[in-house]
């Protein structure tokens, strides 16, 4: 029993941190979105989820609720140049890389997402800790300070 978690454990880690050896990008999808304004100032904010900082924005969108979306801020750029649209990048990529479990060479396709804000300001709310996460021994206890009410879209 002991054996299957480490297992487990080891294709987590495979999955998660692979040695990669190439990276192919298969296609490059662009839609750009018009932002909605968070407040009279702003036109994205920035928070932490669990560990992670995002920028939190609103975008109008014809198919869909107008709600809050997140984008990882590493995955992104801001470009101040007044036009408050947000393009976002999705990259279909295979990667071939080293098994750390069994030193095979596998290949996985996987989508990147890439955002590019175009704003007015360079101000930016900040929402500081939206959600985080603590562990006590086996289990994960969720304490949100601020969660509005997004359902992110791009986020994979």
């Amino acid at each position: 029993m002991k054996d299957a978690a480490y297992k487990s454990l080891a294709v987590v880690e495979d999955y998660t941190n692979p040695e990669i050896i190439s990276k192919h990008i298969n296609n490059t999808e662009t839609k750009t979105f018009t932002l909605l304004p968070l407040s009279n100032e702003y036109w994205i904010g920035q928070g932490f989820i669990e560990g992670t900082l995002y920028y939190i924005f609103r975008v109008k969108e014809e198919t869909s609720e107008q709600g809050y979306e997140i984008a990882p801020i590493v995955n992104s750029k801001l470009v101040y140049d007044n036009k408050n649209t947000v393009e976002v990048i999705k990259q279909n990529i295979t990667i071939k890389y080293k098994s750390k479990v069994d030193g095979q060479i596998k290949t996985q396709d996987i989508e990147e997402y890439h955002y590019i804000f175009h704003v007015s300001n360079e101000k930016i709310k900040d929402y500081g800790v939206i959600e985080e996460r603590i562990i006590y021994s086996n289990t994960t206890a969720f304490f949100p300070m601020f969660i509005p009410s997004w359902f992110p879209l791009f986020v994979r």
